[in-house]
């Protein structure tokens, strides 16, 4: 099963970056809000997600067994997110969201470090959407870090790249041949170390660690 990775916070806030840095995120197929408004000057917010609907949908169909990247604001409870959830509901794929959050002000400056690369007019939306945002989008968000990524194909879904189960004792990522997904539906669990899996068998056997 596919996995669709939509990489959501306010301009700013280093959704491009960590993308571009992350060594599996990296290599896959990308579609950015960004570039929809470069590309359509002076094009409305709606029409705008309109569009990249339009795109992960195309990608969708013509690559069902991909993973792919979006990128936009994703904020919780609005259109962006729920036109996703649609879609990969319909193309049978999974959602994860990834939070980006910086300070007001650490925003503010990353957008007019970038303004040489945009116009004036997108620039000061991107300011306007800054200054008129919620204080609560400027924070992270629990269960919305980035994922640890596997660089190989999950053994049961081939999901690549593969999201690691969680160790059912400390919580760390595991590398294991499923993903966290096939790992849940099938109720296998996972230990990290030989101290997880000797506390894990306490448990089984006494009842207690």
């Amino acid at each position: 099963m596919p996995t669709i990775y939509c990489i959501g916070g306010v301009s700013g806030s280093g959704k491009s970056e960590l993308r571009r840095n992350h060594c599996l995120l990296s290599r896959l197929q990308c579609f950015d809000i960004a570039d929809i408004y470069d590309d359509y000057p002076g094009i409305g917010r709606e029409a705008a997600r309109f569009r990249l609907m339009e795109q992960l949908e195309y990608f969708l169909q013509e690559e069902p067994d991909e993973s792919v990247v979006l990128e936009a604001f994703f904020a919780p409870g609005k259109l962006q997110r729920r036109g996703v959830e649609d879609l990969a509901n319909e193309y049978d794929a999974r959602v994860r969201y990834i939070w980006c959050a910086a300070p007001r002000d650490v925003c503010w400056n990353r957008v007019l470090d970038d303004s040489h690369f945009d116009s004036d007019e997108r620039t000061q939306a991107r300011l306007d959407f800054i200054r008129e945002a919620r204080d609560k989008y400027f924070y992270s968000r629990e269960g919305e870090e980035p994922p640890v990524l596997l660089d190989w194909s999950c053994r049961d879904c081939g999901d690549w790249p593969c999201e690691a189960p969680e160790c059912s004792e400390c919580g760390r990522a595991v590398d294991a041949a499923q993903c966290v997904d096939c790992a849940e539906r099938r109720r296998q669990e996972y230990t990290c170390s030989r101290a997880c899996r000797r506390r894990s068998r306490r448990q089984d056997d006494y009842g207690y660690y």
